[in-house]
């Protein structure tokens, strides 16, 4: 699996919102999936499963700066 995701410290909805600040980690896990989970439910489509979740072990594509 390769991972292409990468989180900034504070996140950044483009435009106003009511929604707390957090970081771009926690708006994915604790905002997107569950928001995706819903609607992805309501098109009929279940059995979606989050099988693994852990720390970055390598960067391969990444400049060496960044984690």
């Amino acid at each position: 699996m390769l991972n292409l995701l990468r989180y900034k410290e504070q996140a950044d909805y483009g435009d106003p919102t009511d929604a707390a600040p957090c970081s771009e980690r926690e708006a994915y896990f604790q905002r997107y999936l569950p928001a995706f989970n819903k609607i992805a439910s309501s098109e009929g489509v279940e059995g979606i499963k989050v099988f693994y979740v852990g720390a970055l072990a390598v960067c391969l594509v990444a400049p060496s700066d960044e984690k």
